[in-house]
């Protein structure tokens, strides 16, 4: 408990150290450093610890100061003149990689017509100032669905990003997944203008924010959030994003778990994959990471378990995915590459409480599962506890035909389930038309 406060203690202080260096920064006039600061405490504080508390936490501490910053671009933009066009555009941190977010986005949009009233834009600084490289944005406008706006990462780059969008009369400035500059920007362009897309956290923090909206679920449903409206709508990925995988049952059971290690450094996540190692003295276990974490390397070792955990590195999960049996979600936020494997037939299991998909399909998931005269239940996928999570599984590992039965049923009913990207976008724009409506109120 005193380490848990100690944690608690030390992480409090760091951020207040960080918010006192962007308030000098402000009071200083270093704007392009309170550009890259803003990105600095995010990386630092937020992603790196993958809890809703977190995200709330730091940019509640940021969100005033944030905002000032927002009226000083403010004073830098155009007036706006004239009727908004049927223009939107959707702002990234970066354009030059393809993380899983990117990814979100690339599925969304890759429904868009390439003849349609809406014009659609991808905005987002790149680090060299020429061609992004990100392969999927430069697939969209290759296909003609996107138009792209580059700009510098610096203070006169978003000024001059923001002026444009006045200037060109752009209906809905949507900021996608990661909320950097989020405060400035709502001040600076008005409530009205601008919508945060999250595929994380729905989240109160961000005072001025009037439009949230999250590809969370399995229908459009809107939810009050500490008192902040959020509009759900349904998720989806390709179905051609879901790898090849041929479930064999042996009494070698390899799992792995493909991960950031913040997500896996969990202690729950860490004492239930002992457990089953302990028990099962023939199964291994594999996680993943930019670099080896000696946190969770030093938990193994402890427990005399480190000849079968293997630290396998940044991995493309497609093409390591034939290499294991049974995919272990960490209860730090679940994401893509759990459901895909999920899809894809590889007995996943997850934890209540980590926005897994299978979690925000509960509904859907539980009715097939049901009408389909499955054998198993939501309860063979889906966790609220160490011991639930581990009773199913050691059955799995020690039943052939239990794991043959739980990858048939869970392929069907993900498959079906998860990759609606056609329905996806079009209650995506249905929530984006409603938000430029009541703009023009």
């Amino acid at each position: 408990m005193k380490n848990v406060q100690n944690r608690e203690k030390n992480f409090q202080n760091a951020l207040q150290d960080a918010v006192s260096i962007l308030k000098r920064h402000l009071s200083s006039g270093q704007y392009d450093e309170i550009v890259k600061i803003d990105q600095a405490i995010y990386n630092t504080f937020a992603k790196s610890i993958e809890k809703s508390e977190a995200y709330e936490a730091v940019f509640a501490s940021t969100d005033e100061l944030m905002a000032s910053y927002g009226d000083i671009i403010a004073a830098s933009l155009p007036k706006k003149t004239g009727p908004a066009q049927e223009r939107i555009c959707y702002l990234l941190p970066s354009l030059d990689n393809d993380l899983a977010h990117i990814e979100t986005l690339y599925n969304l949009l890759n429904e868009h017509p390439r003849h349609h009233d809406i014009e659609i834009f991808i905005a987002g600084p790149v680090s060299s100032g020429g061609i992004p490289a990100s392969r999927m944005i430069k697939k969209l406008y290759s296909a003609g669905k996107i138009k792209i706006i580059q700009f510098p990462n610096t203070h006169k780059g978003f000024v001059d990003f923001l002026s444009y969008l006045i200037t060109e009369q752009f209906a809905q400035l949507i900021v996608f997944s990661i909320p950097l500059l989020l405060s400035a920007i709502v001040r600076a362009l008005g409530p009205e203008k601008v919508t945060w897309l999250t595929t994380k956290f729905e989240l109160a923090a961000f005072n001025e924010l009037a439009h949230r909206t999250a590809l969370f679920s399995w229908k459009r449903e809107i939810l009050n959030i500490s008192g902040k409206l959020w509009q759900r709508s349904l998720g989806a990925f390709s179905a051609g994003s879901i790898p090849d995988f041929n479930p064999y049952w042996t009494q070698d059971i390899r799992l792995v778990s493909v991960n950031r290690p913040e997500k896996i450094r969990h202690r729950v996540f860490l004492d239930t994959i002992a457990d089953i190692l302990l028990a099962r003295p023939r199964t291994s276990f594999s996680w993943t990471g930019r670099t080896e974490d000696s946190q969770i390397a030093g938990y193994f070792a402890e427990r005399n378990l480190s000849e079968r955990v293997h630290f396998i590195g940044w991995v493309d999960f497609p093409s390591v995915i034939r290499n294991f049996d049974l995919f272990v979600d960490s209860p730090n936020l679940s994401g893509s590459i759990a459901a895909r494997a999920a899809a894809a037939g590889m007995p996943t299991l997850s934890w209540r409480g980590a926005n897994s998909w299978i979690e925000l399909f509960e509904r859907p998931i539980s009715d097939h599962l049901a009408c389909g005269g499955h054998k198993i239940k939501l309860d063979d996928l889906l966790f609220s506890n160490r011991k639930s999570y581990a009773l199913r599984a050691l059955a799995l590992i020690d039943d052939a035909a239990e794991f043959m039965r739980h990858s048939v049923a869970q392929k069907q009913v993900c498959s079906e389930c998860f990759c609606d990207t056609r329905g996806m976008y079009h209650e995506h724009m249905e929530v984006v038309k409603e938000f430029i409506a009541e703009s023009q109120c």
